[in-house]
């Protein structure tokens, strides 16, 4: 159910993804060009210069990202919280240390699954 629903939030967030890629690529804003009414008309000239699939360009690219992304961080944690609590001295063993591995894992883990997923954000641009 959890890869479901992620396909399924990738899917319904895709046209907001598409549009704020637009804005972020382009030097002068489309906006701007076609007098200025901001979002809401770009989402009208997006759809009408490239009909409703535009806003699913990359669409693909996006779930892969997603999955890569999410397999790596879950496999990571996993690996280096086990290996964090085995290479800790024993002194260190409360449970008040647990929100610290734990927050410093996870931060690695978004990072080495940020590295991996790079080229997949990259291509879904």
């Amino acid at each position: 159910s959890g890869a479901l629903s992620g396909v399924v939030t990738r899917a319904v967030i895709s046209p907001f993804d598409v549009v704020k890629i637009r804005f972020q690529l382009q030097h002068t804003p489309i906006a701007k060009r076609q007098g200025g009414l901001g979002l809401v008309k770009s989402v009208v000239l997006l759809a009408r210069d490239e009909g409703l699939s535009a806003f699913w360009k990359g669409h693909t690219a996006s779930q892969l990202l997603s999955i890569v992304y999410g397999a790596v961080v879950f496999g990571v944690f996993e690996q280096i919280t086990s290996g964090a609590w085995l290479l800790l001295p024993n002194q260190y063993h409360v449970p008040s240390a647990k929100p610290v591995i734990s927050f410093v894992c996870g931060g690695v883990a978004g990072c080495v699954a940020s590295v991996v997923s790079m080229p997949l954000d990259t291509l879904r641009t």
